[in-house]
Parts: structure tokens; C-alpha cells; sequence
């Protein structure tokens, strides 16, 4: 298993392509990082916003090939961890099947020197948190062979209600999420983009040993997620999330959609 850590220099920004990302523009970015700085966001303070960065880890299959276009997993850690655990995620997916990429959340837990974070996200931080996501995965597509239409965003509690919020928001992107625990995002309108929702695939699994699981709000995701025409599976599971068994589903909900996709 090759999984390594990196963190991507925010003075590359401006390097990807002619056009930018999103709306918001670089200069804006970097004004908007130094603005929140009483956010605790994790980014380096010595020598200002050009060499700030968010610390990334990537796993890339030890058997490797680069004539096969591989399906791209971005992993969103719960509350509580960070970008580290990454390889132990690809483990119990599948260590060769897929490219990973996972980003430490944007707010750190407790005192130094405890690598613990969660997520913080207003609309401005999950506006940067995208401009962020879209140029390390146009970096990683430059280095590595991966499938256009066979990126999957997925998280665990908080980082699965991103994952959700981040493909709701920019449904182009990804061919779907997995939600390993998780709700509903809070935005304004969150089927703002519905007619680009349909045919997404959502894999929803509650976590039945979170005390704080609501059932019916559940349930009532899962109808939501469905008057887009979105294809949600829901599922349940009695042990923390996530746990091997919850990754595995991951790993058979994707291959599922390789096959039926196997000759697009």
C-alpha cells in the first residue's frame, strides 16, 4: 500500500488553468485565510499566505498502472481525526482498486500537540474548502491516471455531512458520495442544483450506536435525496462508523458502479 503525506503550496493556485475554479478568485482566497485566522485553521503562519498550505495524504495502489484509469475516492475524516487516517481507510476499501486523497478538516481539537480536528463550515469556508479540493485534485490527475467520471467524495459523521453539502453544491464533480453517519447539510437550498443531481448515487449508512442518530431524520434524507432522481442505498450498522464492515460497502458500492459503467 502506498500512501504517502503532502501538503499542496497555496502559491500554485493561480497555476491551473487560465480560467479559476470557482467565483471566488486567488487574491480573494488568500485575503479570505488571513481573515480567519482566528478560525484556527491549520495553516502554516511563517511567511504569509504564498506559502500556506493544507496538509493532504494521497494513496496510490502499489501495483500501479498507468493505462487504467482508476476510480478517485476523496475521504472527509469525522470529527476527532484527521488526514492520517487515510491508510487505514484504503486498507479496509480495497489498497488497489482505487486513488485516494484525504484533507484534514480546517479546525483543530484541544491544545498542542493533539492532531485531532473538526469541521467548521460557513458558506465562505466551504467556498474555500472547494477551491482547495478542485486544485489538489486537478494536481493529482496531472500525476496519475484518474477516471474523469468516477470520482466519489465520502466521509465519516461531519466529514459525510460535507461530503453531501460539497456534492450538492457542485454535483458536476463527483459521480456520487458515501455517507457513513452524517446529516443533512445546512443550506439555504440545498436542490438548488437538482436537475445536475439526477442519476448521482448516495450510499447512506446510519450508524445505530450513535446515540445522537436521529431515525426519522434519517429516513427523511433518504426522501429528500430521491425527488432529485438521485439513486440512494441506505443501509444500517450496529458498530461505530466507520468500522471495516461500513468501508467494505464503500468498496462494493463503487466497483458496482465501475461495472455498470464498464463499457460508457
Amino acid at each position: 500500500m502506498n500512501s504517502r503525506l503532502h501538503k499542496y503550496d497555496f502559491s500554485s493556485l493561480s497555476h491551473f488553468g487560465s480560467e479559476p475554479a470557482l467565483s471566488v478568485q486567488v487574491p480573494e482566497l488568500r485575503e479570505l485565510m488571513m481573515a480567519e485566522t482566528g478560525l484556527e485553521h491549520d495553516f502554516e503562519p511563517a511567511g504569509g499566505p504564498a506559502q500556506s498550505d493544507w496538509p493532504v495524504a494521497i494513496h496510490v495502489p502499489e501495483t500501479y498502472e498507468e493505462g487504467y484509469a482508476y476510480p478517485l475516492l476523496i475521504w472527509l475524516h469525522g470529527d476527532g481525526g484527521n488526514e492520517a487516517e487515510l491508510p487505514m481507510v484504503m486498507d479496509a476499501i480495497s489498497d488497489r482498486n482505487y486513488i485516494g486523497i484525504s484533507f484534514r478538516a480546517n479546525t483543530r481539537i484541544g491544545a498542542l500537540p493533539a492532531s485531532k480536528y473538526r469541521w467548521s463550515m460557513t458558506m465562505d469556508e466551504a467556498r474555500f474548502f472547494e477551491e482547495v479540493l478542485y486544485c489538489a485534485v486537478v494536481r493529482l490527475r496531472r500525476s496519475y491516471h484518474i477516471h474523469s467520471e468516477r470520482i466519489a467524495i465520502a466521509g465519516c459523521g461531519a466529514g459525510a455531512t460535507l461530503a453531501l453539502q460539497t456534492m450538492l453544491r457542485r454535483p458536476n464533480w463527483f459521480s456520487g458520495t458515501a455517507m457513513l453517519g452524517g446529516r443533512m447539510p445546512a443550506l439555504e437550498r440545498p436542490l438548488l442544483n437538482f436537475k445536475q443531481l439526477s442519476q448521482k448515487r448516495v450510499l447512506q449508512i446510519a450508524d445505530l450506536s450513535d446515540p445522537a442518530l436521529d431515525v426519522t431524520e434519517f429516513k427523511q434524507l433518504r426522501r429528500v435525496l430521491h425527488t432529485t432522481g438521485m439513486e440512494v442505498e441506505m443501509s444500517v450498522s450496529e458498530t461505530n462508523v466507520p468500522c471495516e464492515e461500513t468501508l467494505r460497502c464503500i468498496d462494493y458500492w463503487m466497483m458496482d458502479h465501475v461495472s455498470r459503467n464498464a463499457f460508457a
